[in-house]
């Protein structure tokens, strides 16, 4: 299956997802999703998000469309919602930026955001002048651990007894993972793109 891609963030079309760029019409569900107890603690938050704050977001982010790009994850056969990603604060003096997912509960562990994230990163390296991309998880989110190392990511340290708990009243590391371009294209998107037939 084909990707396609334009420098101007449009459709990246893959085998299960189809990341298009955001609308206002999807916050709603963006909103269930980051509230979601399974979802909510393992984000910097300390409360709910509310539609204004996510609205709120929404247009700021507009307001600086070279530091960030968003997308919706869309189910290809269904063509609904199922998650959000991207990439921000892209430094393109440095080569630098930051990503992350959020991905529905019942589309976890079923290779859709492998495959969403890997179509990202494919895109911003292929499309910015981006080398290194971070990633910054809560040790205790073992499966965004396992998500990242699965996409290429590697951890580089942890911030220890970074983040409390309130769940369990204890402290957590802050783990800090990262994916080199270089690296990246010649280990794991040459192989996924053959055994995934993109």
């Amino acid at each position: 299956m084909n990707i396609t891609q334009s420098t101007e963030p449009g459709n990246i079309v893959g085998n299960k997802v189809v990341l298009r760029p955001i609308k206002e019409e999807d916050l709603q569900i963006f909103m269930t999703w980051v509230n979601h107890p399974e979802i909510f603690h393992y984000l910097n938050k300390t409360m709910p998000i509310t539609f204004e704050e996510e609205l709120a977001w929404y247009y700021r982010s507009k307001q600086n469309p070279k530091d960030r790009i968003d997308f919706t994850i869309l189910d290809k056969e269904t063509e609904n919602p199922i998650g959000t990603l991207g990439v921000h604060h892209m430094d393109n003096i440095n080569g630098v930026a930051y990503t992350g997912t959020i991905i529905s509960t019942e589309y976890q562990c079923c290779g859709y955001a492998t495959e969403a994230k890997m179509l990202l990163l494919n895109y911003v390296f292929s499309h910015y002048n981006v080398r290194v991309i971070y990633s910054y998880i809560k040790g205790y989110n073992e499966k965004s651990i396992a998500y990242a190392t699965k996409c290429g990511y590697k951890e580089i340290t942890r911030f220890p007894k970074h983040y409390f708990r309130e769940s369990d009243g204890k402290y957590h590391d802050r783990v800090i993972m990262v994916v080199e371009k270089d690296e990246w294209i010649r280990d794991y998107w040459t192989e996924y793109t053959k055994r995934y037939n993109l």
